[in-house]
Order: C-alpha cells, then structure tokens, then sequence
C-alpha cells in the first residue's frame, strides 16, 4: 500500500508524522515529495535515469534564500557550516537527517542505486527509492509526509492514483498565525503573493551579488513581510488546491484529520489513523505516541491578537473554512427571515385595511 500525509502548512503534520514514526514496524520518510525541484517532480511519461538523478541532487530554493540569512528553522536538519552559501540536494535539507545521523552517507548511496535505474515513470522511480529505503531500515511499510503538501496534491495524485491519504488540518487562523512566524513560509507567503521580478532577483545572491539588509529578499524577511491576512490567503489557495485533487478520489481513499482531534483525542485519532492506513498492530505504540503531545500544541494562538486583527484573520481565512466544514456562512438565514417578516407585515396591514 502506498501511503501519504497531506496538509498545509503549519498545521501539524510534523507532530502526526512523528507520532507514527513510533511505530515500530514503520518508515516515516518526512519532506521527500515536495524536496526535489517542483517543476519537474512529477513530470508525465517515462523518465531517464540521468533526468531522475538531476532531480535528486536539486535544492529547494525557497528554503534557501531564508537559511541564507540566518534563519534556520526547527525541522532543518542539516548543518549548516555557511549559511550565505547553503545549498545541499533536497533531500538532505530534512529528510535523510530524520532516519540517520549519516544523512550524507546513506544520500551517496541512493545516488548509486539511482546510477542503476531504467527509464520508467516517475511514480516508480519514487517507489523504488521509497522500497529501498524500507528495505534498509528493516521496516515492513512506509509512510511519506510533506508539510504543506497539499498544494500539489493533484500532481501527486496523478503520480500515486491508488494510494490512500491521510489529510491532516487546523483552523485556518492558527494555521495562518503559525506559517506567518516561520522564516520559509514568510519567503513563499511573500512570493506568492507578491511574486519577484527579474530586476529584484538580480539585486541578490542569486546573480552573484553579497546578502544586505536592504536586498529584495532580505526586505520580504522584514519591513515588506505579509501580512497575517496575506497568510490566510496562501491558506486558502493551499485547500483550494487540495480539494481539486479530493474530488476525484474515491471515499476509501481519503481519511479526514483534524489537528484538534489528534492533540484533543491521540489514542482515538492514532487508532483511526492505523486502521485506515492498514498498519500492523503493535502493542504499546500508540500509548507512546499520544504522550508526545504537549498542552503547548494544544493552545490556540488567537487570542494574542487583538479583538479587531482576530476578527479579521477569520474573515480572511472564511473560504478554506467552508472547503473544511469549519464554518457555515449564514447569510441566507436572516435574509430569507427578513422576506418572511416583510411578507408578514405587509399581508398584517392588508388585512387592517380591510377591515376599514
């Protein structure tokens, strides 16, 4: 069985991925399908050895441009000698450092195995490599996870049309509370929104020039950060995505998460999460996991706004909101009563009339 955790951002797939990386009979290979370079990642038709390697040693050239600055996140797991010229193959920026303290060790020798590959289509290029990572760790399954997948999830159900989904999410206004703290949804956020042109990319590293406070990049990362309404848009844009991808899956192929349930309820989450996913019983695993949770993750971060600034983040998070059943605009409601209550008065006053 294939198997893959989906969300946006900043929602707690980090968490749940590493709650079933607990188990013990599991590989969690954590930010492999959204590592190698997007435009090509799930290119159609057959697919040479040599254009699978070139993909393999690709960065990520959003995380990038933030580690270069300084700002190093919490999941980033390699280390980083010079940030100002940080540049490792995808694959070694989070997930080989997950399974291994010899990340470069065990990337070499995946780049050796992908020296004997035979051209197929990229889905069995990725299933090899995910097989073999199986193998090596002695593990009887595997599960993949990348945070913020679900952007491009359509591609990545084109390329694993029977593989059954876990989608895991939070409430868009924490959700975008959370991406606008983090240094490499500040970049993406900013380009999404405000997308570069060639003139600002060549006042940067990317043309060779030195890292300054006022470069363009730099200037995303502080006065021209987006704002917390411009997260809730990448938010949205991210489900909206997601939902294009959902609708032509089969019921059996998608399990629906909530990121509250799973901190609120983890051994009933974690339970759903193991039938659903097929995952082979193992006595004990499932306690150890839940403890992982702490009050802290549980906490909302709402309330540190102001009551005007909250009331404008849920405005601005109200379409993913609807997608996620998380809220029912009520519109309809008070202008059908207010029909009626015209309707009524009028007819109350016809009938007065009447009688005169």
């Amino acid at each position: 069985m294939q198997r893959f955790v989906v969300s946006t951002g900043r929602c707690g797939s980090t968490l749940l991925s590493t709650m079933l990386a607990v188990h013990p009979e599991g590989l969690m290979i954590s930010e492999c399908m959204g590592a190698p370079d997007r435009t090509h990642a799930f290119a159609p038709g057959p697919i040479t050895r040599e254009q699978f390697k070139e993909l393999m040693l690709s960065n990520i050239p959003v995380a990038d441009l933030a580690v270069h600055r300084g700002n190093i996140t919490k999941e980033q797991r390699y280390e980083v000698v010079n940030a100002a010229e940080f540049r490792i193959p995808a694959f070694l920026y989070i997930c080989f450092p997950t399974l291994t303290d010899k990340a470069d060790e065990l990337f070499a020798e995946m780049m050796q195995l992908v020296e004997t590959f035979p051209t197929r289509t990229m889905a069995e290029h990725y299933l090899a490599i995910f097989e073999w990572l199986q193998h090596k760790f002695d593990k009887c399954f595997w599960i993949e996870r990348t945070g913020g997948s679900i952007e491009f999830l359509p591609d990545l159900y084109r390329t694993f049309p029977k593989a059954k989904y876990v989608h895991i999410h939070r409430d868009g206004p924490d959700a975008a509370l959370s991406m606008s703290k983090h240094f490499y949804f500040q970049v993406l956020v900013s380009l999404f929104m405000r997308p570069p042109t060639r003139e600002e990319l060549e006042q940067t590293e990317l043309a060779g020039l030195p890292i300054r406070i006022e470069d363009p990049i730099s200037r995303r990362l502080g006065p021209e950060l987006p704002s917390i309404e411009d997260f809730a848009a990448y938010w949205n844009y991210q489900l909206e995505m997601g939902f294009k991808a959902f609708a032509k899956m089969d019921s059996s192929q998608l399990l629906d998460v909530r990121f509250e349930e799973l901190v609120g309820k983890p051994h009933r989450t974690l339970e759903e999460i193991a039938e659903f996913f097929d995952m082979p019983d193992s006595p004990g695993w499932i306690d150890k996991a839940a403890a992982m949770v702490s009050s802290e993750e549980v906490r909302s971060r709402l309330d540190t706004l102001t009551a005007e600034q909250q009331a404008s983040l849920i405005k601005a998070c109200e379409p993913g909101r609807i997608l996620l059943d998380r809220y029912q605009h009520p519109w309809i409601h008070p202008t059908l009563q207010l029909i009626k209550d015209v309707t009524r008065d009028f007819a109350a006053r016809q009938a007065k009339s009447a009688c005169w």
